[in-house]
């Protein structure tokens, strides 16, 4: 499908490397003017571009034997970005004014010229970075929907250091007891649109890295050059590849046993593209809201990462037994036998699970009352 509003346009595709259902497929804009002899190659294109609409985007086509880079590729822009202004300290961290260099580009619809920054040390191991439109309010996820923390000063130490430049703008946050880079963007790449946002940060072309659920995968493991659609989507795991109830737009890398990892609070639909040597969030909408997750370990990364989005609910006692579960049972009466089954063979049973079966034409907080009258 094709959203067109004079020059503004959206394509909204099923991804053709993972067939996830219902999913977005942001594809990047072109860049007016570019060089292609660039190190850290970020995509430009999508799954299946040719060289016709690569080239036509204004993007770089250079293929390669290789499946962890993209034939088609941002190049080095002679004039993009936004310059920062109004750098001010502040009891939490730092604030600033974003500005569009030049006219910025059309395609997509108009970049948004004048952005607010602010830059929050959270804790000693987690910094936030949020972008916002300065002049219109833009969908956020809500405080009372993810109840997160927030700081009222800054740490007393702190196991990161941010390094900026204003013009054009660019950030690194570098942990300081190895000076391994956390988070590094690049503002040649940094995109900031009504319909489109896009965020990328290089990587070190050693790490492994996990997350960005939620759907069914062969491994854990992420795969270099593989881009993974974040669309929340009520459907079973039954085939490979496919999106499932949740969206996590979250990160966990490992570079010679030490990690750090990386959330973006957004809950639109969006790409998430892994690289060689970068990795670039692509959601149709929302705002910059980045959390920066310093580590050293594993279980440190995943400790930062639930102190913003909420802790694991204790399971209660009684979810600790055995239990059974099935869908398609008819009624109340095939439940009860299910039970008195158990017990009749001496087999322990602490819960017994219905799946939608229970419910009115398969609507939420509903009972059939005819099939489950109690």
């Amino acid at each position: 499908m094709r959203l067109d509003s004079t020059d503004t346009f959206i394509s909204i595709k099923m991804s053709t490397v993972f067939k996830f259902a219902t999913a977005f497929a942001v594809v990047s804009y072109a860049l007016a003017d570019s060089s292609c002899s660039v190190s850290n190659k970020v995509d430009c294109g999508y799954s299946g571009v040719t060289q016709t609409s690569c080239e036509a985007r204004g993007c770089c086509w250079v293929p390669i034997d290789d499946y962890t880079t993209p034939w088609c590729y941002y190049g080095t822009p002679t004039a993009s970005g936004y310059s920062l202004t109004g750098m001010t300290e502040t009891s939490t961290g730092y604030s600033g004014v974003l500005n569009i260099i030049g006219s910025g580009t059309q395609a997509y619809g108009a970049d948004i010229k004048k952005l607010n920054l602010e830059i929050v040390f959270e804790t000693s191991d987690i910094a936030r970075v949020k972008i916002t439109d300065a002049n219109n309010a833009r969908w956020e996820v809500p405080q009372s929907v993810v109840d997160r923390p927030h700081a009222t000063k800054k740490p007393s130490t702190m196991n990161y250091k941010l390094t900026y430049t204003e013009s054009p703008f660019a950030f690194e946050l570098v942990r300081v007891s190895d000076g391994r880079s956390l988070f590094k963007l690049d503002s040649s790449t940094f995109i900031y649109k009504d319909q489109l946002l896009q965020i990328s940060t290089a990587v070190d072309a050693s790490a492994t890295t996990f997350g960005l659920g939620e759907s069914t995968r062969m491994q854990q493991a992420l795969t270099k050059g593989t881009t993974y659609t974040l669309w929340a989507i009520d459907q079973p795991a039954l085939a490979m590849n496919t999106n499932l109830y949740g969206s996590f737009p979250f990160y966990l890398q490992v570079v010679n046993g030490v990690s750090h990892g990386a959330m973006l609070m957004n809950s639109n639909g969006m790409d998430v593209t892994l690289n060689n040597n970068d990795i670039t969030f692509k959601p149709v909408g929302g705002i910059v809201d980045l959390y920066v997750f310093a580590g050293s370990s594993p279980a440190a990364v995943v400790d930062q990462y639930t102190q913003i989005v909420g802790r694991p609910m204790m399971m209660p006692y009684w979810s600790l037994g055995f239990h059974n579960c099935k869908y398609g049972y008819t009624d109340i009466k095939q439940v009860e036998g299910v039970v008195a089954g158990y017990a009749a063979a001496g087999i322990p049973l602490d819960t017994q699970w219905m799946d939608i079966d229970y419910m009115q034409n398969y609507k939420d907080f509903t009972l059939d009352s005819t099939n489950f009258p109690q």
